[in-house]
């Protein structure tokens, strides 16, 4: 994931009261990923993270982070009423 969803899913973890810390997974990557201490040796526990905010804050709240890329779309207004 990259580092703004992974700083989000962070930040949603502490609220929660969920342990966790994001960091990157290499530095020469750009990729990050949530482990289980900030320190070696780590886990990396990403899925059980997002699993977890998941389901404290339930689906219908949203989450802080999407797995569905965007879209882009169009507007059509009703024809024949004019409001």
């Amino acid at each position: 994931m990259e580092e703004h969803h992974a700083r989000l899913t962070e930040e949603a973890m502490r609220r929660l009261g969920i342990p966790g810390v994001a960091a990157p997974v290499a530095e020469t990557t750009g990729e990050w990923a949530i482990y289980d201490r900030s320190a070696a040796p780590r886990r990396d526990i990403t899925t059980r993270a997002r699993a977890a905010v998941r389901e404290r804050l339930g689906a219908r709240q949203g989450l802080p982070w999407s797995d569905v890329p965007p879209a882009r779309g169009f507007v059509f207004p009703r024809l024949g009423r004019r409001p």
